[in-house]
């Protein structure tokens, strides 16, 4: 149904279900892993660094998303999102 909607130029309705698809099934694998066993964490830089990683991403695909121009992100807005990714990478396994 994805593609169906990406076809047909309902990117909104794309992005939309693809967010809420994503969301949905890390929510889930977490919290049933998390029911049969615990998780335990190895570093505490997830909660101290790592988070704010991640949500500094959300929030920047988030406001590229919804700029205007049909809601696309293009070759400029993807170098956008992959130099941050790779200061991220380069700093993850440098740690």
């Amino acid at each position: 149904m994805l593609f169906k909607n990406a076809f047909k130029y309902e990117k909104a309705i794309s992005l939309g279900n693809l967010i809420g698809s994503n969301i949905f099934n890390i929510a889930s694998v977490l919290g049933i892993t998390a029911m049969i066993k615990p998780i335990a964490l190895q570093t505490k830089s997830v909660l101290s660094v790592d988070i704010f990683w991640m949500i500094g991403f959300a929030v920047l695909i988030l406001i590229l998303a919804l700029l205007p121009k049909r809601h696309t992100i293009g070759r400029y807005k993807g170098a956008l999102i992959l130099i941050p990714y790779l200061i991220f990478v380069f700093l993850a396994l440098r740690f």
